[in-house]
C-alpha cells in the first residue's frame, strides 16, 4: 500500500494554488457530473442538504493519506448513494462523480510520486 507524504487536499490545493479552507467548494464543482453543473446551485439554494453526501465524501477524500483511503471514501459514497440516494442522484446522476474524483486522484498523486523519485 502507497502511503502518500501528503494528504489529498494539501496536495490538490499546493497544485491549484487554493487555500484548504476552498479545498471542498472547488473540488464539488470540479468532480460534478457536466449536466448537473447548471442546477446544482439551484438545488443548493432550495435543498441546502441535498449535497451532504457528496461533501462527506470530498471531506473523506481531502484527508485520505494513501490509495486504500480513497478508495474506501469512494467506496463508502457508492454504497450510501444506492441506498439512500433517490432518483435525482441515482438515475439523473445529479452529483459528483467518482470516476472523476479517482481520475484527478490518481493524475495529481502519480505527478507527486514521480516528483519525488
Amino acid at each position: 500500500m502507497t502511503h502518500w507524504s501528503t494528504t489529498f487536499k494539501q496536495a490538490y490545493c499546493e497544485r491549484v494554488g487554493c487555500r484548504e479552507q476552498e479545498f471542498r467548494h472547488r473540488l464539488f464543482r470540479k468532480t460534478l457530473y457536466g449536466h448537473a453543473r447548471p442546477v446544482a446551485l439551484f438545488i443548493r439554494l432550495f435543498r441546502p442538504t441535498f449535497f451532504a453526501m457528496d461533501f462527506e465524501l470530498i471531506d473523506s477524500a481531502g484527508n485520505a493519506q494513501s490509495w486504500k483511503d480513497l478508495s474506501n471514501a469512494i467506496e463508502e459514497f457508492s454504497f450510501s448513494n444506492k441506498l439512500r440516494g433517490g432518483p435525482l442522484r441515482r438515475t439523473f446522476r445529479i452529483r459528483i462523480s467518482c470516476r472523476r474524483l479517482g481520475r484527478l486522484a490518481r493524475r495529481l498523486m502519480a505527478q507527486r510520486e514521480t516528483a519525488a523519485d
